[in-house]
């Protein structure tokens, strides 16, 4: 566990979580990812890799994990928070790049609470 840790620093806050078999899948998985080079890439060298970002005109959370070294968030999320009228932000705590494998929990909770705080249907519902 202590070098899947190692490995996925750069992914995941806490990849010990990870079972070899998805470490493997993720990283060759990721290998074999041209599209998602590119935007990294863009990302990096500070180039529009997203256009269009002030045209988004539906409610809107940026949740932003509290370790993402990918896109580290003092370098990016000033962006989005600004281009994207109205967005909500928030930080997830204790999490890397991919949040998902950190606390699958939290997104899943972060995500229903934003949708049923947004969604008059889902608030009438109960």
């Amino acid at each position: 566990s202590a070098g899947r840790r190692l490995a996925m620093r750069d992914v995941m806050w806490r990849g010990e979580r990870m079972s070899p078999r998805a470490a493997i899948d993720l990283v060759r998985n990721s290998a074999r990812c041209a599209i998602e080079g590119r935007v990294i890439e863009a990302l990096f060298a500070e180039r529009a890799a997203i256009d269009g970002l002030e045209s988004v005109r539906v409610p809107t959370l940026i949740a932003w994990p509290e370790h993402d070294r990918i896109l580290p968030m003092k370098r990016h999320a000033e962006r989005f928070r600004t281009e994207i009228a109205g967005a909500e932000f928030m930080i997830l705590p204790g999490t890397g790049h991919v949040p998902m494998w950190d606390s699958p929990q939290l997104v899943i909770d972060t995500i229903h609470a934003f949708v049923r705080a947004k969604t008059p249907e889902a608030t009438s519902a109960g």
